[in-house]
């Protein structure tokens, strides 16, 4: 592979972050300081912040693929320091937390059928399931879990999106305080794109779910990222067939094929599991149903969801 360069801002993965392998093959390779680049993450972030480029000087954005599990991911990451500076800084709390208070009904209802689902799969009250929102954002899937009378708890790394949980009622947990739990439920939905070692966050979480617990993993559908590679569209809008949101630089920084997980899954002994949808909400509200997974799916690509149960064996 061209050697890419880096500043002291990023750290470079020299193998895949979900199977160890150093059989890569570099797919895309560009300057951050190139006029595709700014200009999408300005066009990007703009409206939630913006972004200082001088931090992206002298680094590539680079795309590898993992010749073993089919995983596309970028080579250089974002530091810690720099982590927190995009998801603190650069994402303004502020204006995102307005934005998110003015979801439409359709978006709220999308968790109370989640919930609905996961409480008639596991057959016990909502009193006896423990679950877990690793990742929660701002706390809204916690939020309608809670309201089913679920025990509810949640994990997140932003202090803004913390203290709003925290305000509205949700148990928040540190990476220390989770020792002290096992989960029947642990809800991943949009981290796993973010995490710099997806194996190493797995086997945490692993360790904190109950056996014949379940595990949610639910990602940016990658499945075409190959064919959507072939035409670097920077331009292409998000939701769009060319759309680049996928492997958007310094997020979404794994881009996840449903092969891709299952070879996660497997290797820690997980088996994939179907949590059959509820009936009880699509009789009486057809036509809005169909209304909002319309508004849906055109706002965005389906994701990948996966269940995955562990076993005792």
């Amino acid at each position: 592979m061209v050697p890419t360069k880096i500043n002291n801002h990023f750290v470079k993965r020299s193998h895949c972050p979900v199977c160890t392998s150093e059989n890569l093959k570099m797919l895309y390779s560009e300057a951050y300081e190139s006029e595709n680049i700014t200009d999408y993450l300005d066009d990007f972030y703009n409206a939630q912040g913006g972004v200082e480029h001088e931090y992206l000087k002298g680094t590539d954005y680079s795309l590898l693929q993992c010749l073993n599990c089919d995983l596309v991911f970028q080579e250089n990451i974002p530091n810690d320091d720099l982590m927190f500076r995009l998801y603190e800084q650069w994402i303004d709390a502020n204006i995102v937390c307005k934005a998110q208070e003015q979801y439409p009904l359709w978006y709220h209802e999308t968790y109370a059928n989640q919930i609905i689902d996961l409480i008639t799969f596991f057959k016990r009250k909502p009193i006896d399931l423990k679950v877990l929102d690793f990742g929660m954002g701002w706390g809204k899937w916690c939020l309608m879990a809670k309201a089913f009378g679920c025990q509810v708890y949640g994990l997140e790394l932003s202090k803004a999106r913390i203290d709003y949980a925290q305000k509205n009622g949700i148990t928040v947990l540190n990476e220390a305080e989770l020792a002290n739990h096992k989960f029947d439920f642990i809800n991943t939905d949009q981290v796993f794109e973010h995490v710099p070692n997806p194996k190493a966050t797995l086997e945490t979480l692993l360790e904190k779910l109950a056996i014949n617990g379940v595990i949610k993993i639910s990602v940016p559908n990658g499945n075409g990222v190959n064919e959507v590679l072939k035409h670097m569209n920077w331009t292409a809008k998000k939701g769009s067939a060319n759309s680049l949101n996928m492997v958007a630089p310094l997020e979404h920084i794994n881009c996840f094929k449903t092969q891709t997980i299952l070879a996660l899954a497997e290797q820690f002994n997980l088996y994939e599991v179907q949590i059959p949808r509820s009936k009880t909400y699509y009789k009486s509200k057809k036509d809005f149903i169909k209304k909002s997974l319309k508004i849906f799916t055109a706002k965005k690509k389906p994701s990948t969801v996966l269940f995955f149960k562990k076993s005792s064996s």
